[in-house]
């Protein structure tokens, strides 16, 4: 008889989305054009500094014209990042949701054609979170993660080449600045994420197994006095659920701090080239 492998109980969570990628292709033109956006509106954030020095400029100059010029570069440059963002935060969404649909179709396919044996060696619960509460967390990330991680990818090149041609000082002052404190963010973020989302994942498909048990059990339950005791199991497995989601939410907040790197790197380098200056 052929065995068949079990899931684990703690998934794997590195490459996920390179093992999620083949799902994607046929979305490859909705993503394409949220990347494009994304491009441009940290094209928009890298030009605002530039857009400033000029206002700046023509303050010391008296050039009150070309003062009402930058002024109004500097609002169309905020308008059309808002919108820029915007649209591929949405683009995102929509290509999200239509992948968790697939996905979703494809693990019922899947587990409808399944052997019995397999399905009787696995809790329910637990494939109905693979099947649910995992997808959804993929499409979250895609939604949310994945474009503050494209921004700050996006904004250090721009940048970049933008210094390059302007001053290889202010480049270096980049290259001290952003480089480590970024790299630096990612690292914890990977040490924090993995173990957490395990964590999460498996304390997901506990509360799932134990209220279907709890569900159909109920009568005999009622019958010998042991609600009590499977509410108070319930609500301990719900208890450590919300720990492990706390904790993966903590780790999510990670990635938010490459935006606070992204706007003190932005402030050190208007410093530096007003000194320079």
């Amino acid at each position: 008889m052929v065995e068949h492998q079990r899931l684990t109980a703690t998934p794997d969570q590195r490459r996920v989305l390179r093992r999620a990628w083949p799902h994607m292709r046929p979305e490859r033109r909705g993503i394409t054009l949220a990347l494009l956006a994304g491009a441009a509106a940290t094209t928009t954030t890298v030009a605002v500094p530039a857009v400033i020095g000029a206002g700046v400029d023509q303050i010391l100059q008296r050039d009150r014209t070309g003062l009402f010029t930058a002024v109004a570069a500097l609002t169309a440059l905020a308008l059309l990042r808002l919108v820029l963002f915007r649209q591929s935060e949405l683009l995102l969404i929509s290509v999200g949701e239509r992948v968790v649909r697939a996905l979703r179709e494809l693990a019922v396919t899947r587990l409808s054609r399944a052997p019995l044996r397999f399905l009787e060696a696995h809790p329910s619960g637990d494939l109905l979170r693979r099947t649910t509460t995992e997808i959804a967390d993929l499409a979250n990330f895609v939604r949310s993660q994945l474009p503050d991680v494209l921004t700050v990818g996006a904004y250090l090149v721009f940048t970049t080449v933008l210094l390059l041609t302007y001053s290889p000082l202010l480049t270096l002052a980049l290259a001290v600045v952003f480089v480590p404190a970024i790299v630096t963010v990612l690292r914890l973020f990977k040490k924090a994420a993995n173990p957490a989302f395990a964590a999460e994942a498996a304390a997901a498909g506990t509360v799932a197994t134990t209220y279907r048990e709890l569900v159909q059990s109920r009568e005999m339950l009622q019958t010998g006095g042991g609600i009590g005791f499977w509410r108070e199991r319930f609500l301990a497995d719900h208890e450590r659920r919300y720990r492990a989601a706390r904790r993966s939410q903590r780790s999510l907040f990670l990635i938010s701090l490459a935006r606070i790197v992204q706007s003190l790197t932005t402030a050190v380098l208007l410093l530096v080239g007003g000194w320079l200056a």
